[in-house]
């Protein structure tokens, strides 16, 4: 069965991939408003949890090139079922993350009706059924096959990027014309070692996972004992570099106790955007957000579903978890389990 998948991902895609499935603007909204220790916190993160973790994918992702990832990795450590545990406990803990990541898309999406779009927003049942419609858009766009479901990622990918790079210049701008909103100096940066500066590091060692997920597919890309360690470096350094400018970019344009923690990004644009009489810009990297955070949600749709199909393969679930789609190579009943 797996050598009935088609290899359709490149490294383009999966550069895209890894930073759809990874890079959370949202983040930086959090960071900021923490204040300017939150900088340091995201270098600590990116020494201790990121280059760790991107040197662990690398070296297994050439070693064992297989479908399946760290379900296979695991499985050729320890055995079958201490694989299948681990692709299962990783399955079912992305289930409460799409949610998360869909409903703040949707959140961040509703600056594009303006006041009403923001008013509506703050409506459960608004948020709740436009971030199922978004997840299924997804689902069917994995199950379509590969070729066509990579897209989702790749333009999710390329949404984050963009406003997180006009976030940064207009951070760059706001300093250079204004100065720093956000005092910050050599003392405000050092981290208070309390329970809530741990708790809310290991959030954003949180905010860099997910290089994990690309080698799962690992029986789909082309070549991936040469792409996947490529992808990482690439998607890795711009993940990093996003995270730490973009943090101090919001807290640049807007005094961190201001910093809005869902929308801090867009309303750093639109801060800019109004000091300098440009058009608000708050709509479109709203929409832009809105449609990284579908992008995202598609890539760990698209990796999670292949460790039941995995799974199936190996007989620890019901083989029709193995089936894979006569038209499009997908095992798409795996995808739907999600």
């Amino acid at each position: 069965m797996k050598d009935a998948l088609k290899r359709e991902i490149g490294l383009r895609d999966l550069v895209l991939f890894n930073v759809s499935a990874v890079l959370g603007l949202r983040w930086l909204a959090t960071a900021a408003h923490t204040g300017p220790h939150a900088l340091t916190l995201w270098v600590l993160a990116l020494l201790m949890f990121f280059v760790p973790q991107s040197l662990t994918v690398v070296a297994l992702a050439r070693r064992f090139p297989d479908e399946g990832g760290i379900y296979d990795w695991t499985k050729r450590a320890f055995g079958p079922f201490h694989g299948f545990v681990c692709g299962w406990s990783y399955w079912i803990s992305n289930l409460a993350y799409f949610p998360t990541v869909l409903i703040s898309g949707v959140v961040l999406g509703a600056y594009v009706g303006g006041a009403r779009g923001i008013e509506l927003s703050k409506s459960p049942v608004f948020t709740s059924g436009l971030a199922l419609v978004l997840m299924v858009i997804a689902t069917i766009m994995c199950v379509a096959g590969t070729e066509k479901g990579k897209w989702l990622a790749n333009v999710g990918g390329m949404a984050i990027w963009a406003p997180g790079g006009i976030l940064c210049f207009c951070g760059l701008l706001s300093w250079w014309k204004f100065g720093s909103a956000t005092a910050i100096t050599l003392h405000s940066l050092v981290p208070k070692f309390e329970m809530g500066t741990v708790n809310f590091w290991s959030q954003q060692a949180f905010a860099f996972a997910g290089l994990e997920l690309a080698p799962i597919m690992a029986g789909e890309i082309r070549d991936p004992a040469k792409n996947v360690p490529r992808a990482a470096l690439i998607s890795g350094l711009s993940i990093a570099l996003i995270y730490i400018a973009g943090t101090a970019a919001v807290m640049a344009i807007i005094p961190s106790a201001q910093v809005d923690v869902i929308a801090g990004p867009v309303q750093a644009i639109d801060d800019v955007a109004r000091r300098y009489g440009w058009s608000s810009f708050g709509g479109v990297i709203g929409l832009l957000m809105a449609v990284g955070a579908l992008g995202g949600a598609a890539a760990w749709l698209a990796g999670s579903a292949r460790l039941p199909f995995v799974a199936g393969l190996d007989h620890f679930l019901p083989a029709s978890f193995a089936k894979v789609h006569p038209r499009w190579r997908t095992p798409y009943v795996s995808i739907f389990a999600l």
